[in-house]
């Protein structure tokens, strides 16, 4: 049981982390208003954004990967060997 409630924790985290991510793409850098929005291109300033929220969720795919290694590790090393008597 308390394997399954590891995997529980890791969804509810990284949904909820999913979740906040998106409130911060759609709220903060699609509604920002840069300085240079005026001077700037269109185009470039779109391609800035673009870049900003790819890297956010880049972060956030290897923050889950970190996430999930260590917790495979945790319960790989918690497993009794071969021939190991429990």
């Amino acid at each position: 049981m308390r394997g399954v409630t590891g995997l529980y924790a890791i969804l509810l985290l990284v949904w909820s982390s999913m979740m906040l991510g998106l409130c911060v793409v759609f709220g903060v850098i699609l509604a920002a208003r840069v300085p240079f929005d005026e001077t700037t291109p269109p185009g470039l300033v779109g391609a800035f954004r673009v870049i900003l929220g790819a890297a956010l969720g880049i972060l956030w795919l290897y923050s889950w990967k970190r996430l999930t290694d260590a917790y495979f590790r945790r319960v790989i090393r918690s497993r009794p060997k071969e021939g190991e008597v429990t």
